[in-house]
């Protein structure tokens, strides 16, 4: 049902969208729209995924379990201290 819905709303833009856009543009509208799709869906997914592992961490991290807030600690810590382009390899 939701690819349904996807591809009807991607249809109906691109529709819309060949009145003003060149040839070209039009031509490549539904692969761009397709492309903006899955963009919006990594940053959905991702940004519930990390504000979970977020606020699991940082209740581990002030937990009264000694091992647990430490291990927490550390790999804050490890995350905190490497350049982003360096976790992403």
């Amino acid at each position: 049902m939701y690819e349904d819905l996807k591809y009807a709303v991607s249809d109906r833009l691109c529709q819309l969208g060949e009145a003003v856009l060149p040839a070209r543009a039009a031509y490549a509208c539904p692969r761009l729209l397709d492309g903006l799709w899955v963009t919006i869906e990594l940053l959905a997914i991702s940004s519930i995924v990390g504000f979970v592992i977020s606020v699991a961490l940082a209740y581990a991290r002030y937990a009264r379990i000694p091992v647990l807030a430490q291990a927490a600690g550390a790999f804050i810590y490890i995350f905190r201290g490497t350049p982003l382009l360096a976790q992403l390899w």
